[in-house]
């Protein structure tokens, strides 16, 4: 499974997690791990692309 890693501004939710995803996404496999590296620290997370065809359905985003 690859693991992506960004360097971003702290985030304090999954919905930050997700849009930035959304930024990467093309270059992007799914499923994956992303390591996110602020100056709080590193934050990583478990991400799946999902499958609903629902308006906005993007990525399921898990914490580790």
């Amino acid at each position: 499974m690859e693991t992506y890693s960004f360097i971003c501004e702290p985030v304090t939710n999954n919905r930050e997690v997700k849009s930035v995803i959304a930024r990467h996404e093309s270059k992007m496999k799914s499923p994956c791990y992303v390591s996110l590296l602020t100056d709080k620290g590193v934050k990583k997370y478990y991400a799946e692309k999902s499958n609903l065809s629902l308006k906005d359905a993007g990525w399921i985003v898990v914490e580790k």
